[in-house]
């Protein structure tokens, strides 16, 4: 004849086991929600971050790319002064190299500047360094002139006489150099505003110092950063405490230039590794001086809030799994105590 304690020992094991399925039960409909509200939660809020950040820098970078262009616009429209001046208009070349040399001394942004009459002949140049005669001696033509931007302009002069406007020709053929810019500006008759009766030639160097200050006119945040760079990834000019002061490039793998306009050119976004750190580097190319407008931000510093919830959140499923699962334990003693009584 069974014991009494022979007859409770399956009810033991079946309560034993009851009470492990209820709390399993509890923890899984009280953790699992949870979890996946909590994923779902941190997933959209580390996108939306991603967004905000990715469109603060496409707003920096197009006010910097703005402040280049106007920074030229200013450059451009002191050569239109220049080339609207009495001396220059007459075509004298006594009278208009005393003008050009005194632009260059209050302008030295500029290094060069030549005055062509209509027949493309050189009727006088002036360059701040005085030591060599200069890429365009005085009477000779433009096609005569052995480099590639007198070339470029005996071929287009018939078209820039058709059109009077102020143009800018540049080039940056070669990574390592600053990036050349020649103003080709139309001079006009004093007595015909409207007839064109040269081309004033105003030539620079947009190099790092020009670029920096350009720069400067931009804050930055305590880990942030804005930088310009030449095509191969040097940097030109750098601004905020986020890029360290041992850098000297950013390799970015950037796309090939395409066909896009100025206006049109699109914003590319990089994780890049800094110094052990990851940063979301947004970038733009710039055809206003040739290279690339570049703004960094720490991944850390712009998914802070969603690390700090993430954090919290873990804090918060561990509480809930705990409270699942003492819940379920005496839950099922509850149920199971009159039983086993």
């Amino acid at each position: 004849m069974p014991t009494a304690s022979a007859t409770q020992q399956p009810w033991t094991a079946r309560t034993r086991r009851f009470s492990f399925r209820l709390a399993v039960g509890m923890f899984v409909v009280a953790v699992l929600p949870l979890a996946l509200t909590g994923w779902l939660v941190l997933t959209l809020a580390a996108n939306l971050l991603s967004e905000l950040v990715i469109r603060h820098h496409q707003q920096s970078l197009g006010a910097i790319a703005g402040s280049i262009e106007l920074f030229l616009a200013g450059k451009r429209e002191k050569a239109e002064q220049l080339a609207s001046r009495t001396p220059v208009q007459s075509l004298r070349a006594e009278a208009a190299q005393s003008a050009l040399s005194e632009f260059l001394a209050e302008n030295p942004f500029f290094s060069e500047v030549s005055l062509i009459d209509r027949e493309q002949h050189v009727l006088t140049h002036s360059r701040r360094h005085n030591g060599s005669q200069g890429k365009r001696p005085v009477g000779a033509r433009l096609a005569e002139c052995p480099d590639e931007l007198s070339q470029r302009l005996s071929r287009r002069f018939p078209e820039l006489l058709l059109r009077p406007h102020t143009g800018l020709e540049s080039d940056f053929s070669d990574p390592g150099l600053a990036r050349q810019v020649a103003f080709v500006v139309p001079v006009t008759s004093f007595a015909e505003p409207a007839k064109i009766i040269g081309l004033l030639l105003a030539e620079a160097v947009l190099d790092g110092p020009n670029l920096q200050e350009i720069l400067n006119a931009f804050p930055a945040g305590e880990r942030d950063y804005a930088c310009l760079l030449r095509p191969n990834g040097e940097l030109l000019a750098r601004r905020g405490q986020g890029l360290s002061v041992r850098a000297r490039s950013i390799d970015l793998d950037f796309p090939a230039p395409g066909t896009a306009t100025p206006s049109s050119e699109p914003v590319t976004t990089f994780l890049v590794d800094h110094l052990g750190r990851q940063d979301l580097v947004s970038a733009v190319r710039s055809p206003a001086f040739g290279g690339i407008i570049a703004i960094g931000h720490p991944v850390g510093r712009a998914f802070y809030l969603v690390t700090r919830l993430r954090e919290q959140f873990f804090v918060v499923l561990l509480l809930a799994a705990v409270f699942a699962g003492s819940a379920g334990f005496f839950l099922a003693r509850a149920f199971t105590r009159p039983v086993q009584t």
